[in-house]
């Protein structure tokens, strides 16, 4: 969509040479996958925060369904040749996480948060500290009271604040950095805006926007969700116009003191994986994930280069339940899926082997006992396997 900026999906009839517009929403939706029997399409969309997948008959007849939400960004890949599961992937291409918590008052407990790229970087630290409210953080006069909201921010040595939290919108989030920064505090936090939690639709969605002004480079930058910050400062959430910095606005007074935040950076929680889904069911819910053992082990963080999935293909043979994976640097692996796998019953001619969390199923291609096996690994989850 031109207008919009975002990606939809069309489809596009060759024989008649006619194209229809498939998705309106003005987010980005991509990456279709149709069924084996072309009477649906699951793709993913980035309309509720990050990814995740929906799916809508081809003919256009219903509209879209959620079928699997969660935090990573995922990707509809590929549908068994049988049609009785649904393979996609996550592209997580950093092997760790920053981790937040408000840790004082009514509302202590876990909060979605990220880091800024091009702030003082957390590292594998951990911050904690007392919060104050500083408003828009942006060298205009948003609250129309006559003065610079920067101007207005209290410095770190009048408030005793270790944190202070800012409200997207309007400037840059570096413009708002820069205001912590040269108030005196070393972590800025920035709250999601009602816009930016889609008036409430994903009230704990962050966002860690990019660099579009100088920062001093003395502050660590955290991002949190719309709902996280009302919660830091005890204030009900709300999310309709106007913004909570303007006059008017549902947010506290510039100066008001909050809870204590907690963010640790560095968290390992493993490269990108593979979701299996059962395509029989509308809701199309998750049975298992698999993993290379090396994306689950915190030895292989750094050093080994990428090790997120890239591709997940399906055999197109009928009945065939082989799946062929793509990654960015540890090449290409093969994995069988489906019911049975490695529950089957060990018989002479097959066995089934768990060694250090893999599954894995070696099978000779014949009865003969000259004939090579066939070795198909998976990683395991709750002690189940894909394969």
């Amino acid at each position: 969509d031109v207008n919009a900026g975002a990606l939809d999906l069309w489809i596009y009839d060759l024989v008649r040479g006619v194209k229809t517009r498939f998705t309106f929403d003005p987010a980005d939706d991509d990456d279709p996958t149709w069924s084996p029997d072309g009477t649906t399409i699951v793709f993913d969309s980035a309309r509720k925060g990050t990814y995740n997948l929906y799916q809508k008959p081809a003919n256009g007849s219903h509209p879209e369904e959620l079928l699997f939400e969660d935090k990573a960004t995922k990707y509809p890949t590929s549908w068994s040749s049988d049609g009785k599961y649904v393979l996609s992937t996550d592209e997580d291409f950093s092997p760790t996480r920053t981790l937040c918590q408000i840790t004082s008052g009514p509302n202590a407990g876990a909060t979605g948060c990220g880091e800024f790229g091009w702030t003082m970087p957390l590292g594998a630290s951990l911050v904690e500290g007392a919060t104050v409210f500083g408003g828009s953080g942006c060298d205009t006069d948003l609250n129309g009271n006559g003065v610079s909201d920067r101007a207005e921010v209290p410095s770190a040595a009048s408030t005793g604040a270790a944190i202070v939290v800012f409200s997207r919108g309007s400037c840059f989030f570096s413009d708002k950095v820069a205001t912590g920064e040269a108030a005196g505090y070393p972590v800025v936090a920035v709250g999601n805006s009602h816009s930016g939690s889609r008036n409430g639709l994903v009230a704990d969605a962050f966002l860690c926007g990019g660099q579009g002004s100088p920062v001093a480079g003395t502050a660590k930058g955290v991002c949190i969700g719309h709902r996280g910050m009302h919660q830091l400062f005890n204030d009900a959430p709300a999310y309709a116009a106007p913004e909570g910095y303007v006059a008017g606005g549902d947010l506290p007074a510039i100066g008001t003191l909050g809870a204590t935040l907690r963010a640790q950076g560095g968290v390992f929680d493993g490269w990108g994986y593979v979701h299996l889904h059962d395509a029989t069911d509308p809701n199309l819910p998750e049975l298992d994930t698999y993993a290379i053992p090396e994306a689950l082990d915190p030895a292989y963080a750094t050093g080994f280069g990428n090790l997120t999935v890239h591709e997940v293909k399906t055999d197109p043979r009928f009945k065939k339940n082989l799946a062929y994976f793509s990654y960015y640097a540890a090449g290409l692996r093969v994995a069988s899926f489906g019911p049975g796998g490695s529950r089957r019953s060990a018989t002479t001619s097959q066995r089934a082997v768990t060694t250090s969390g893999v599954c894995s199923r070696s099978a000779p291609d014949s009865a003969s006992s000259t004939t090579a096996t066939r070795v198909v690994a998976t990683t395991t989850r709750n002690g189940r396997c894909c394969s």
